[in-house]
């Protein structure tokens, strides 16, 4: 059944990465909204929103950008 999922991107993963918030990750069924504030341990910096064929799926797919964001390269 189709699923949709969001996901936070909370400060203090981005914060970890001593980089600043770059360019949005593109990935086919995921959507990155950033808020463009400076991120905070606690606060949250973004979502993401996915959409899959099936809850797993729509997970994964939200799970690509957000793991970029964090400075991971495992998509």
């Amino acid at each position: 059944m189709p699923a949709a999922v969001t996901v936070n991107v909370l400060g203090a993963s981005i914060m970890s990465t001593g980089r600043p918030l770059g360019r949005r990750p593109a990935v086919e069924g995921a959507q990155v909204h950033l808020y463009g504030k400076h991120p905070a341990p606690a606060a949250s910096c973004g979502h993401v929103t996915a959409v899959g064929d099936d809850l797993d799926q729509a997970r994964e797919v939200a799970r690509r950008p957000k793991r970029a964001l964090m400075g991971r390269r495992s998509w």
